[in-house]
């Protein structure tokens, strides 16, 4: 009975450890913060007016995308379009729609970031971007809470979603610059000789 026992308490402690939040390794780091300085090098700062005294904000919690199989059907038997704003994205997208993906790494991309909402890194690489979080940005008055009127842009991105091997990756960027100001692009990125170069883009919305 005591073996039992035992064993119940084993199973029942290992259980409670696999239900913890992802630790993300080094590595795994490393290749989140190289996708995210590509895309700001090769998306925002080319184009920074560098004139302007008002820095844009950059959050630094980068949103955990929520993975859904396929997208549900509407009454007419429709596929209803993906939700805006960094919430979540199709599997079937990822891995069908645009080829990019494959089957193997369905299993990755869904436990990669298992029970995170948020990913923090740190960047600092230029001084053409305020840095911030989410919530000091807000704190230090980026957006007006009364009227809802941006008073500073800020830039908001996803965490990359990882192929299996980490040489492919897809991720989403938002800029808002006011209630109905704003915009949002997919970026799909590859390693090529060590270096994240993205490979394609699409518009996911506009205001």
């Amino acid at each position: 009975m005591r073996v039992l026992y035992l064993c119940v308490f084993t199973i029942f402690i290992i259980s409670c450890k696999n239900d913890e939040p992802r630790v993300l390794t080094p590595q795994q780091k490393k290749d989140i913060v190289e996708v995210a300085n590509c895309i700001i090098d090769e998306t925002i700062v080319k184009y920074l007016d560098e004139t302007n005294d008002r820095k844009p904000f950059f959050c630094i919690d980068l949103k955990v995308l929520s993975i859904i199989p396929r997208p549900p059907k509407d009454v007419n038997g429709l596929s209803e379009p993906p939700p805006i704003g960094l919430v979540s994205v199709y599997m079937d997208h990822l891995l069908r729609d645009n080829s990019f993906l494959k089957d193997n790494d369905s299993f990755y991309i869904r436990e990669q970031y298992y029970k995170l909402d948020f990913v923090t890194i740190n960047l600092s690489q230029t001084e053409q971007l305020n840095f911030e979080s989410k919530k000091a940005i807000f704190e230090k008055k980026a957006c007006n809470h009364d009227t809802y009127d941006f008073l500073q842009s800020y830039y908001y991105m996803s965490a990359p979603l990882f192929s299996k091997d980490h040489n492919k990756a897809y991720i989403e960027l938002e800029y808002h610059c006011g209630s109905l100001c704003g915009h949002g692009v997919e970026y799909y990125l590859s390693k090529i000789n060590g270096q994240w170069q993205i490979v394609n883009a699409r518009r996911t919305w506009i205001s």
